[in-house]
């Protein structure tokens, strides 16, 4: 299961092993009813065999109720990545100006306005493309001439607008949800070879940030310089670097993950 709304359904299908895979903190969503879902959350987390939470801190979280909790990260659609979508597709993004930046999904409350405006303003000659469905005033930005806003795209052509970029920004406010997420955007910047400057919102950040797999900036002045160093680093070099641990982070590697603790977990045997 992977929604608390189908905690009724654990040990009535006749199961061996009921697993729950926690991706989001949905109780803290604002289209859901808080207290409704962690009531839900708590029995579907009593009653299953085993958690996986996709960060640390939503893993610590669940571990209150269930202590067979273990972290496995989010990861890529590989195939996504194996080729450049068509250049139809493509011709509104080559024609903004290189050296160009991303913001890949949707703009709502946990992103942070006004440390993008202000990177953007900070760097007038990188450009910023921002792809996906807006849901805040956001007109400040529109104003900016180095800001492109793409609307939202296929999953399937995402790829193909990273790798025509020199960095991913990952500018969240740190709130409960975010700090109980490691975004897909980050593995997928790194499958397309190019590293994911963000804010502090999340310890498993730390991670990436040790291994140079991500920026992690603590102020706006931070994030800005972060910014400016990921597009003067863009090298070829660089970009494989990236990519080959990027396309590393596949669904396949995190299932190993997965059925190792279930092989090793004595009271699942």
């Amino acid at each position: 299961m992977d929604n608390p709304l189908y905690e009724c359904a654990v040990g009535r299908m006749g199961e061996t092993l009921a697993v729950y895979h926690v991706a989001d903190e949905i109780k803290a969503f604002p289209t859901s009813h808080a207290e409704t879902m962690a009531t839900l959350e708590r029995e579907m987390l009593r009653k299953v065999d085993v958690v996986f939470a996709a960060a640390q801190c939503l893993a610590d979280d669940k571990r209150r109720w269930n202590p067979r909790t273990y972290t496995v990260w989010n990861a890529i659609d590989l195939k996504a990545f194996e080729e450049d979508s068509p250049p139809g597709p493509m011709a509104d993004v080559d024609r903004v100006p290189a050296p160009r930046v991303a913001f890949v999904g949707v703009i709502d409350k946990w992103v942070d306005l006004d440390l993008l405006a202000t990177t953007v303003q900070g760097l007038p000659q990188v450009h910023f493309l921002l792809v996906g469905p807006s849901h805040v005033d956001d007109r400040a930005l529109r104003a900016l001439p180095n800001v492109h806003f793409l609307g939202r795209r296929d999953r399937l052509v995402v790829p193909a607008i990273l790798k025509r970029c020199s960095a991913s920004l990952v500018p969240f406010r740190k709130i409960k949800l975010t700090e109980r997420i490691v975004p897909l955007k980050v593995f997928e910047a790194l499958a397309a070879g190019i590293v994911p400057v963000c804010t502090d919102f999340s310890v498993d950040l730390e991670t990436l940030e040790r291994d140079g797999y991500a920026f992690v900036a603590r102020s706006s002045e931070a994030f800005v310089a972060a910014v400016e160093r990921a597009v003067a680093g863009d090298t070829p070099e660089t970009r494989r670097r990236l990519s080959r641990f990027g396309q590393q982070q596949t669904w396949h590697a995190r299932w190993d993950q997965m059925r190792a603790v279930l092989d090793e977990e004595p009271s699942l045997r």
